[in-house]
């Protein structure tokens, strides 16, 4: 068991700056470590905003953001369209980069996880993660690993630690896209 002092700030040591992996208008955002939140409605094009940020992170500068540190590998986690609409995002993606889009690329992996069962998909991201030791994960439609209604709060917290100790032990940044309820007016 970790004991309270271990967590303790000692002022009389440094502590590294985290690492920003992009910059956008002088602002630097996405650092390792973290785990990110993409909200928004329905089809309003939280997919795509994912997908700049990956293009951006492998070509080195898109749609006026720019990689401040080179990533090694991309983890790409689709739970909810179907594997040939994830196939094309993936072409989008490789075109957009200047990847060849008929190439699988080592830079970028991509999971359908469509057809499994909440419990599996966690099974499967976990371990993709463990073997592939990625720098960033995108997970587009998180609500697809609860096991229960997704809206239910207990629910949602415990993926919430579980993307957190995911991303403190594996050293890796996640990012999450999440539907806000159709009724939300905020």
């Amino acid at each position: 068991t970790i004991a309270w002092k271990e967590r303790q700030i000692d002022l009389t040591k440094e502590y590294p700056e985290p690492i920003f992996l992009l910059e956008f208008n002088g602002v630097k955002f996405f650092t390792i470590g973290d785990v990110i939140v993409i909200k928004g409605k329905p089809k309003k094009g939280k997919s795509h905003l994912i997908i700049a940020y990956i293009v951006a992170l492998l070509s080195g500068e898109y749609i006026g953001m720019s990689r401040l540190h080179k990533v090694t590998k991309l983890l790409y986690v689709d739970c909810e369209m179907h594997a040939n609409y994830t196939a094309l995002l993936t072409r989008k993606i490789h075109k957009a980069a200047g990847i060849d889009t008929k190439l699988n690329s080592n830079e970028l992996i991509v999971l359908n996880l469509k057809a499994d069962t909440p419990t599996e998909r966690e099974r499967i991201i976990e371990e993709a993660i463990q073997e592939l030791n990625p720098d960033i994960v995108f997970i587009d439609g998180v609500k697809d690993i609860t096991r229960t209604e997704p809206n239910d709060q207990a629910e949602g917290k415990r993926i919430g630690e579980e993307l957190k100790q995911w991303s403190a032990k594996y050293d890796c940044m996640i990012a999450i896209a999440i539907h806000e309820n159709k009724n939300d007016s905020n």
